[in-house]
This record gives structure tokens, C-alpha cells and sequence, in this order.
């Protein structure tokens, strides 16, 4: 996989008119010493032929953007799996998650108002969430989801998402990174730990526990509990009639 990033991130040079599909990326599987195949099933699903023509003329970018730009036409997309870089529909890809590791150990320690330090993930994982495909997150009804953990010294966001979001998360964080090393001396940054509010209360027969005021199947409706707690009613006997004395 790291062979193919490097591939991808060198320079290019591509010039073809009205050349096959299949051609064209044979030719770059040849300059850059990587194997590219064609996901023939996906294509052939969409309508999309191996020797769809392609008119492109480009040079001095990287392979990445070359191969956004020829593919974006034609409705495709390129994904790295299996070692290999697959050649697909966009909507394929979009049903292909990987899941990544980010260490965000210094971008998310903050200090609140008595200068204990906490980790911030909110922050960070709204910014991505909110400039990144917006509608691809779990939270918006689509695949992806993001989480912050601290594994013991650990600070990290695993990302479940496609390898395009996941470029772009990458791209994001060195890009914030940059930012903070023009100002090396800058303190951490303040922010008021949030308070989670207190659990809502349940009555019970036996008193009030921490529980879900709804949904909650343990709960006891309040006259059956009553009903259940008092002793049950005894109808009353009449009175048993005197014996008759006998006389001495």
C-alpha cells in the first residue's frame, strides 16, 4: 500500500486521444510500476465498457490528481485494495470502508477553566464531519462514522470511511498542523469541559434509581406497584353461631 501512495503521489505525464480505457491505464501501470486493475464486474453493472474512450493531456501533476480528472469523466474512481490500485464505479466505492487510525495526541488536549487538562475530540470531529462529504457520516444517515478514544497514552480518532474521505482527513490534518507550527510559542488552548447532565429519575414502589424516565422495561406502573405491595383484601366472615347450653 505504501508503494502505491508513493506512486500516486509522484509526478505524471499522460497524453492520449480518444484511446481505450484499458490502454490508458495500462500505460500508467507501466510508467509507475504499479498493478492497476479494472473492477470489470462494477463497470459492466453501471454501462460502462473497458475501452470507453478517454481524451486527456496533462503533465506535472501527481498520478492522484491525473487519475481524479480522467476518471471523474467517466464516472470513476480509484481505490486501494488488495495491493492493488482497483479502477471502479463511485458508487462501489462509496460501499467500501476501510477503517483508519489517526494519532491526534496534539490536536485535541486542551485545558479547562481550572487548568486541568482534557482532550477536546468534539471539536476536531466536527470540523472534519462538517467540511468533509457532510451527508457520508453516520450522524447524517450515511456509512461512515468517526470516533475520539484515549487508549492509555493513546489519543486517537478511529475513522471508518471511504479512501477518498480518508485522503481528505489526511489532507486536513497536516493542513491544521502546518498551521500551528507557524506558532510554535501559542499555549494550549483553553475550552470549558462540557457537563453531561445528571441521568433522569424513575419512580419505583421502592423509591427513585437513576434509570431512564422512558422506555425503561423494568418499570413498574405505579398502581400496579401499590397494588403489589399491599397486603391483599380478606372479605369478611360472618359470625359463627352460639352453641346451644344444655341445662344441668
Amino acid at each position: 500500500m505504501a508503494r502505491i501512495e508513493a506512486a500516486l503521489a509522484s509526478p505524471t505525464e499522460i497524453c492520449f486521444v480518444e484511446a481505450p480505457l484499458q490502454e490508458v491505464l495500462d500505460s500508467l501501470k507501466e510508467q509507475h510500476h504499479i498493478e492497476i486493475q479494472i473492477d470489470t464486474k462494477a463497470l459492466e453493472d453501471a454501462g460502462i465498457g473497458t475501452d470507453s474512450p478517454v481524451t486527456i493531456d496533462l503533465k506535472g501533476i501527481s498520478l492522484r490528481s491525473a487519475l481524479n480528472l480522467m476518471l471523474r469523466k467517466l464516472n470513476l474512481t480509484s481505490v486501494i485494495e488488495d495491493e492493488v490500485l482497483a479502477i471502479t464505479t463511485v458508487e462501489e466505492a462509496e460501499n467500501r470502508l476501510n477503517t483508519k487510525v489517526y494519532d491526534v495526541a496534539d490536536l485535541v488536549v486542551c485545558r479547562d477553566d481550572h487548568d486541568v487538562p482534557w482532550e477536546d475530540y468534539g471539536a476536531l470531529v466536527d470540523i472534519i464531519t462538517s467540511t468533509i462529504k457532510p451527508t457520508s457520516w453516520d450522524e447524517m444517515g450515511g456509512p461512515g462514522a468517526i470516533r475520539g478514544y484515549t487508549l492509555g497514552t493513546a489519543k486517537v480518532l478511529i475513522v471508518s470511511q471511504t479512501q477518498d474521505v480518508h485522503e481528505e482527513i489526511a489532507n486536513l490534518l497536516k493542513g491544521i498542523r502546518e498551521v500551528a507550527k507557524k506558532n510554535p510559542n501559542a499555549s494550549t488552548p483553553r475550552r470549558s469541559k462540557p457537563i453531561a447532565p445528571p441521568p433522569r429519575k424513575h419512580s419505583y414502589a421502592g423509591g427513585a434509581v437513576g434509570l431512564p424516565a422512558y422506555g425503561d422495561p423494568l418499570a413498574v406502573p405505579k398502581s400496579k406497584a401499590a397494588a403489589d405491595v399491599s397486603p391483599p383484601k380478606q372479605e369478611k366472615q360472618p359470625p359463627k353461631p352460639e352453641t346451644p347450653k344444655t341445662p344441668k
